[in-house]
């Protein structure tokens, strides 16, 4: 149950007499007492809405999404390699979570390629892509998703354009470890 006061309800029946002695065993979930951020570097932690919040009662359900949560804002601005994990501690008066990051290098768009367009207009196909080349007046950041986003957009573009069986794919991504960039 993601939403419980009990971490673990068990149950087991003892024979007695005529009937049955239900035993039931309950461990109640532990109270947040503090909620700690080690590695966050890029992103401020002021605005992240996690589930789990101080004074509440822990679960491991809330604890699981508030670090995908992290991660996917951590995805959004190019931290392609980002690992996030949590530790507990035991507090005064109840647990002490601390959530961790990795950040890894952000990593940005040097170069977007189309091939294989010849009757479709090209500079139209590069207007309607969200993704785009770090310049230096637009930060390029790789976030894997818009990507996705991209293909799908590319494909409605070309079959409003009449190419019905049109498709669209990555052919290839290059990462230059030099450069901390992508092209």
């Amino acid at each position: 149950n993601k939403n419980s006061f009990f971490l673990f309800v068990d149950w087991k029946e003892i024979p007695f007499e005529d009937g049955v002695i239900l035993q039931i065993n309950i461990t109640e979930a532990e109270i947040v007492e503090n909620i700690q951020f080690d590695g966050f570097e890029q992103i401020g932690t002021s605005d992240l809405i996690l589930k789990t919040k101080v004074g509440e009662q822990m679960s491991y359900y809330n604890l699981k999404s508030d670090v995908e949560l992290i991660k996917e804002k951590y995805l959004s601005v190019g931290f392609a390699f980002c690992k996030v994990e949590y530790f507990l501690s035991e507090g005064a008066r109840g647990k002490i979570i601390v959530f961790k990051i990795i950040e890894g290098p952000r990593i940005y768009v040097g170069g977007l390629i189309l091939t294989g367009v010849e009757s479709a207009n090209i500079g139209e196909l590069y207007e309607i892509l969200k993704t785009k080349e770090n310049t230096w007046y637009e930060s390029g950041y790789f976030i894997e998703q818009q990507i996705k986003y991209d293909i799908e957009r590319i494909k409605l573009y070309m079959r409003s354009e009449g190419f019905l069986d049109a498709e669209a794919f990555i052919e290839d991504i290059k990462f230059d470890l030099f450069d901390d960039g992508f092209f």
